[in-house]
């Protein structure tokens, strides 16, 4: 084989792999655990808490390092370009921390004050006080509007749009409805007794063919119960 050729093939090998390589980048997340307003050490915290940290071992505990100077907790891992996801486990109970990365552009993030609260959070800026928990509703409901693209609505099996949809089906907004939502727009259906809005969602149900599907929606004695898993 010629020199040549061998320079060639080098030369393929090498396009071809940094064509499909890509970038990976260090999040790094630093928070103060609070239960009651008392700040925990990893002794109090590991007893009811375990945080997964997928892009760590998710078997091997804790996935956090602890400074107890500042007692701060500590957790990272490598992102392409996604988000890095945190849970927070307690019991049966999973609070889920997504930080917005922003394809690699924020690298740290920082919050003073975090205490468990069940339920996803979307955590867009890198330094913060505390957890919008007043507004966790609309905080999620808006993230998910914020991460359709064209594509989403082509793939019928999306998740985001299963989870949209989903959303919308609890708090009875139209389907063509992608404007955001303020936390007093967001109630429940099954928590409202007015008896308009109850004929309204039963006549919705009846169009989605849902009404025949007790298991997942049904209207009993006038009054709306919905299981949306």
């Amino acid at each position: 084989m010629s020199k040549s050729l061998h320079l060639f093939i080098l030369l393929l090998v090498v396009v071809q792999f940094s064509a499909f390589a890509q970038p990976s980048f260090y999040i790094s997340v630093d928070f103060k655990f609070f239960e009651n307003d008392k700040p925990l050490t990893p002794k109090e915290f590991d007893k009811k808490y375990i945080i997964i940290n997928p892009s760590k071992h998710k078997n091997k505990h804790p996935n956090y390092h602890f400074n107890p100077t500042n007692k701060t907790f500590s957790v990272g891992g490598s992102v392409v370009y996604n988000d890095l996801i945190i849970d927070i486990i307690k019991q049966k109970d999973t609070m889920q921390l997504v930080f917005k990365t922003k394809g690699g552009t924020r690298k740290q993030f920082a919050i003073e004050h975090l205490s468990f609260k069940e339920g996803t959070f979307f955590i867009e800026e890198e330094k913060l006080t505390r957890l919008d928990i007043q507004n966790s509703k609309s905080n999620y409901y808006n993230a998910l509007l914020t991460s359709i693209s064209d594509q989403t609505f082509q793939q019928k099996e999306n998740f985001l749009l299963k989870e949209i949809n989903k959303q919308k089906l609890k708090y009875g907004i139209d389907d063509d409805d992608f404007l955001p939502k303020k936390e007093i727009e967001l109630i429940e259906i099954s928590g409202l007794k007015d008896q308009k809005i109850l004929t309204t969602y039963q006549n919705y149900l009846v169009k989605k063919n849902f009404v025949d599907q007790p298991e997942h929606d049904r209207i009993e004695d006038g009054k709306v119960i919905y299981a949306p898993d």
